[in-house]
């Protein structure tokens, strides 16, 4: 069996021979609801894969630097500096 397009082409060079036209149609026909199928099915991929990516905790970097910081005293910068002398 020859592919679609060879028997598009054939349909070219020979327009008055059209008794594979019906087969061609149909071939067609099969094609285009496989590529709606085949397009919903990826929809729903991307629609899962957002609901995935959604649970995943995403760590924001400035709730950490705001977390880590905390206030310095003088005397904590005293010890500090101490430590060095020491």
């Amino acid at each position: 069996m020859s592919t679609l397009r060879e028997r598009l082409e054939a349909l070219i060079d020979n327009p008055d021979d059209l008794s594979t036209l019906p087969e061609i149609i149909s071939e067609v026909g099969q094609l285009e609801a496989d590529y709606e199928e085949a397009i919903e099915k990826i929809g729903k991929l991307h629609e899962l894969n957002r609901k995935y990516l959604a649970m995943i905790p995403i760590s924001d970097e400035t709730e950490k630097k705001e977390e880590e910081e905390k206030p310095v005293t003088v005397e904590d910068a005293v010890k500090e500096i101490m430590k060095e002398v020491i």
